[in-house]
């Protein structure tokens, strides 16, 4: 599929993990990742949103998955991966290997 110029839109975010209280930088991008596809993998593909970490393991970005014209459907894509159910438990994690998240 041929696309011209402003008929599809790509988007990216990206955010930093950080602890909630102290804001230090949480290395756990590849376990958070881990935790959504049940295995290590540098993407999640989650409908229009697709997540994948970046060269270090605090980031974790949201992206297009393809490009999109129906940018209304995207920004409600993008909102509901923002919010995925995601509780945090105890206190943040020290190390990748130990992280504070569960899946609900």
């Amino acid at each position: 599929m041929t696309l011209h110029l402003f008929e599809a839109f790509g988007i990216e975010l990206e955010y930093m993990i950080v602890d909630r209280d102290t804001l230090e930088v949480q290395p756990i991008a590849d376990e958070l990742l881990k935790s959504m596809t049940g295995s290590y993998s540098g993407d999640f593909e989650n409908g229009m949103v697709t997540w994948s970490n970046e060269l270090v393991l605090h980031l974790i970005e949201l992206k297009c998955t393809k490009p999109e014209s129906d940018l209304a459907a995207l920004e409600q894509s993008f909102h509901q991966n923002i919010k995925l159910p995601w509780t945090w438990v105890g206190e943040s994690p020290k190390h990748p290997s130990q992280p504070s998240f569960q899946r609900r």
